[in-house]
């Protein structure tokens, strides 16, 4: 969960990413429409569950802004990531303040923030129908064929 809401502007960060190479918020909104991030913490079965549905989203739709933001400190992110076989972009928020200043009170929880920093989504846990949405529009917005992300054994809802 978290205390923002949709329409809800949230701040400005700058984090550095596993390769150590800082990510500012605004600086990825004044070349994108929209930006993708997924707090995450890497003990979380949710977040296990989850994030290589997220991963595979940004494999296939190139030059989608999706940013995984650990919770963890940079070691236990890089075997997260190895350990998952994950190519997205890790943030490391290890003091918390990003997480703080989005008010997060669950893990995973994608923000899906739009120009002038406006939260346009938000999906707490795994949400389906959500992840659904996310990625017919970026078919239609990079104009290739819907990916198949899930098969027919996938929950529709897990929470987190």
């Amino acid at each position: 969960m978290t205390n923002l809401n949709i329409k809800d502007r949230c701040q400005d960060f700058s984090l550095a990413s596993l390769d150590d190479i800082d990510a500012s918020l605004t600086e990825l909104l004044t070349r994108f429409s929209r930006v993708y991030l997924v707090f995450f913490k890497v003990t979380c079965p949710t977040c296990i569950f989850t994030l290589p549905y997220i991963d595979k989203m940004f494999g296939y739709y190139p030059g989608t802004p999706i940013l995984a933001i650990s919770q963890d400190d940079a070691s236990r992110s890089i075997m997260f990531k190895n350990d998952l076989g994950l190519a997205l972009n890790i943030l490391v928020d290890e003091k918390l303040t990003v997480s703080k200043s989005f008010q997060l009170t669950n893990v995973p929880t994608l923000f899906e923030i739009g120009q002038n920093m406006e939260i346009e989504n938000i999906i707490v846990g795994f949400s389906k129908p959500d992840y659904e949405k996310i990625n017919q529009y970026l078919s239609v917005k990079h104009q290739l064929n819907e990916l198949k992300l899930f098969d027919d054994t996938v929950p529709v809802y897990k929470p987190g």
